[in-house]
């Protein structure tokens, strides 16, 4: 059983779209034809308010994580628009700093294990 998506985590979020077509005019038939469409957006979660009571929640999606662990290139949905939230893959949290050094150092020394010839 997977578990809840958590931030960081590669998810798939499907929501429902609002359709909007200013420039068009439209008859009371072709009105009732309108149908919502569902959309899914697959990236980074970086921000989670589903079951949050406000008119202000969003869940977030971005397509890239810096070094810094700064988004870029997101996707803000109201979470009432939300039908189903994925998780995908589990995403890489922020190590403390001792444990980020102690794999640095590993890192270092498996390095100079390249150049032995066996």
């Amino acid at each position: 059983m997977k578990r809840a998506p958590q931030i960081r985590d590669f998810v798939v979020c499907e929501w429902r779209d609002a359709f909007s077509d200013a420039a068009g005019v439209f008859t009371d038939e072709e009105i009732t034809q309108v149908k919502s469409v569902n959309f899914k957006t697959y990236g980074v979660l970086a921000r989670n308010d589903m079951g949050v009571a406000s008119t202000d929640a969003v869940v977030v999606i971005a397509t890239e994580v810096g070094d810094d662990g700064n988004f870029r290139g997101i996707t803000s949905i109201p979470a009432e628009m939300v039908v189903g939230l994925e998780l995908l893959k589990a995403g890489k949290r922020k190590r403390s700093p001792r444990i980020q050094k102690a794999l640095d150092k590993l890192n270092e020394s498996t390095d100079s294990l390249k150049d032995i010839k066996i």
